[in-house]
């Protein structure tokens, strides 16, 4: 909610510097218009004719002050943006205090597992997540996604539409990276025969953007398996 008020704060002061500017341009036009109405002497016709006159100036005028005013709401953006990105991502790496990554090894249960499903390569890591403390956090967190080889290990959400967690975090903050999150139309204990999941392609190399890497052959063949922990 603070960041919702602070992108309306934003967005307000933003609107009254372009609402200046364009009573600047109002004001100078208004001007120059009575200027022209009160005279008719020879020298405010050659004023109004010459190259460069009044209009001109008027012109330049205008141009300084919308160049300025997208200035500053370009500076304005950029530091929104850092800031939101960084808090995002410290937002993430609290959330990995909850992840007990454990070793990458197989238990004897494991290896049974395997044997039955016809396995014979497969390492499954030992990652215990702490859903009750999770979900103390943001009660949408529903699994865990990992996948060895990529930076990809973050909490999965689920709103109750698509749009939210493309512009939220975790923690329901405002965040241009937004959340891993599945399908508002699955369910939320993955027993459809498909959960669809997004994630945005962060220039960053945050959420999914290391997905990439699978585009290597060899990448592929040696980085075959993505883990998701539910609850």
């Amino acid at each position: 909610m603070q960041n919702d008020d602070r992108q309306e704060e934003l967005e307000r002061k933003i609107a009254e510097a372009v609402a200046l500017a364009q009573s600047v341009v109002e004001d100078n036009e208004r001007e120059s218009h009575a200027e022209n109405g009160n005279t008719d002497s020879p020298e405010t016709e050659a004023v109004m004719t010459e190259p460069g006159g009044e209009r001109k100036k008027l012109l330049w005028k205008v141009v300084l002050g919308v160049s300025s005013v997208v200035l500053l709401v370009c500076i304005c953006l950029i530091v929104r943006y850092a800031f939101a990105h960084n808090r995002s991502n410290r937002a993430n790496r609290a959330l990995r205090e909850y992840v007990d990554y454990g070793t990458d090894g197989a238990t004897e249960s494991d290896a049974s597992s395997k044997q039955d499903a016809g396995i014979d390569d497969v390492i499954f890591p030992h990652v215990k997540v702490d859903f009750d403390e999770l979900q103390k956090k943001n009660q949408d967190i529903c699994a865990w996604i990992y996948i060895p080889g990529t930076d990809v290990d973050y909490a999965v959400l689920q709103g109750s539409d698509n749009s939210y967690y493309l512009s939220h975090d975790a923690y329901g903050e405002y965040s241009p990276d937004g959340a891993i999150f599945i399908d508002s139309a699955n369910s939320r204990g993955f027993s459809d025969f498909d959960t669809v999941m997004y994630g945005h392609n962060m220039s960053s190399g945050t959420m999914f953007k290391t997905l990439h890497n699978y585009e290597d052959e060899e990448f592929l063949r040696s980085n075959r398996n993505v883990y998701v922990y539910t609850p």
